[in-house]
């Protein structure tokens, strides 16, 4: 085979490939319109604020809910901590995988194909979220029953119904709120 064919071969392969992962993550973010928390992706930006302003330290375990590509996850490693994620969507996990195994291959990290609802949060010390207030309000009793007194919960955008936050700030584009288990 002549190298003209062969890089022929490869350049088809590429595309075909790009076109299959497009595919597959259009169709899960479709799919996830129809659900409680459908995928929206969290800049680097806010992620790292979030962590930031949760006051993330090593050796602290985060729990995102809903995590979707795992950005929220790649923030809390960047600081130390251990991270799980609960995502429906295979595709997102199988990202977050591949994206882990290259560049945070000895991070404390999971991904659960599981629905938020369903999360263990008894060892969490921190949950991000990024879900409307009307899943944060399902959460509610969660939250109360499985976190230790002291620990927090850091929301972009979406306040937990009825609580009182410890802080909020304005980061990059959306607000924080921070809540502490115990002082809601």
């Amino acid at each position: 085979m002549s190298s003209l064919v062969i890089l022929d071969l490869a350049v088809t392969s590429l595309f075909f490939l790009t076109v299959v992962a497009a595919l597959l993550i259009y169709g899960s973010v479709f799919w996830s319109l129809f659900r409680d928390a459908p995928f929206v992706p969290s800049p680097r930006k806010i992620a790292d604020a979030m962590m930031e302003f949760a006051e993330v330290k090593a050796g602290e375990k985060v729990t995102d809910l809903g995590s979707g590509f795992g950005t929220l996850l790649f923030a809390a490693v960047r600081r130390g901590a251990e991270a799980e994620g609960y995502e429906l969507s295979r595709t997102l996990g199988v990202m977050t995988y591949i994206y882990k195994r290259f560049f945070y291959p000895h991070a404390k990290l999971r991904v659960y194909r599981k629905d938020l609802y369903g999360a263990d949060l008894r060892n969490t010390n921190v949950v991000s979220c990024y879900l409307f207030s009307k899943v944060m309000e399902r959460l509610k009793d969660k939250f109360e029953a499985e976190l230790a007194t002291g620990s927090r919960i850091v929301s972009a955008s979406f306040p937990i119904p009825g609580w009182k936050p410890i802080k909020t700030i304005h980061a990059v584009d959306r607000p924080l709120f921070l809540y502490e288990i115990g002082k809601t």
